[in-house]
């Protein structure tokens, strides 16, 4: 079995605990990062180049997702409402 060393993980440099997205747009700042994004409850649609629509001009997420922002990430949610948290990963 091959040894896993600590160069194998990123180091995380910011975390979002869980925190509520509802119909209202909620911007995140992750300033260039790369970040993971886990949907816990809920359906959330996030835009990181504009603020998000629950719409087609966002992307919709529902499990996880990774991506790096190059500023600030805007989610938002449908009635329903979604429960999300982030880390953001060290460079």
């Amino acid at each position: 079995m091959p040894r896993i060393t600590s160069e194998s993980f990123k180091e995380v440099y910011q975390i979002y605990g869980s925190f509520a997205v509802s119909t209202t747009a909620v911007p995140k700042a992750i300033n260039g990062r790369n970040c993971t994004v886990n949907v816990l409850t809920g359906t959330i649609w996030i835009n990181p180049t504009a603020t998000a629509v629950a719409d087609a001009t966002a992307i919709k997420v529902t499990g996880a997702i990774d991506l790096r922002v190059k500023n600030t990430l805007s989610l938002i949610s449908d009635s329903t409402g979604a429960i999300v948290q982030i880390i953001v990963w060290e460079e």
